[in-house]
């Protein structure tokens, strides 16, 4: 149980500096992962998935503060803000609300990912997304 959270906990706060190796280790081989609130962004499989996020860090300065996450041996609930800043500045800085929901599948340490993000900087709620993930 602490593992899965632990796993969680690490992809969430640690997205923006991880290396395609993390995303590797951690991501199952079919993940699929639409980035919120990016509509129509399906990105399926470690490679492609660490691809576009370090892409998007190599763009955006994010923190992250983690507010609440708790999780038992199938399922790991999180919530958090990431805070983004445009490293070229040329936009402006936003905070990007989100809960998201991983669960265990059982016979492989696999989850899924379904976020909500709250309305922020002009963003409106969008649709559950999923990522599959899982711990070694």
């Amino acid at each position: 149980m602490a593992r899965n959270i632990e796993t969680v906990r690490r992809l969430c706060a640690d997205w923006n500096s991880m290396t395609q190796a993390d995303f590797d280790r951690i991501l199952a081989a079919g993940c699929e992962f639409r980035n919120i609130p990016l509509k129509g962004d399906l990105t399926i499989g470690p490679a492609a998935i660490g691809q576009s996020l370090l892409a998007l860090a190599q763009r955006w300065a994010v923190a992250v503060d983690i507010e609440n996450v708790v999780g038992d041996e199938t399922t790991v609930m999180i919530e958090r803000t990431e805070h983004f800043s445009h490293r070229a500045a040329r936009k402006d800085p936003f905070d990007l609300p989100v809960v998201g929901v991983f669960q265990l599948e059982p016979g492989a340490l696999t989850y899924l990912w379904r976020q909500r993000s709250r309305p922020a900087a002009g963003l409106g709620a969008r649709d559950p997304q999923a990522v599959r993930l899982h711990t070694s």
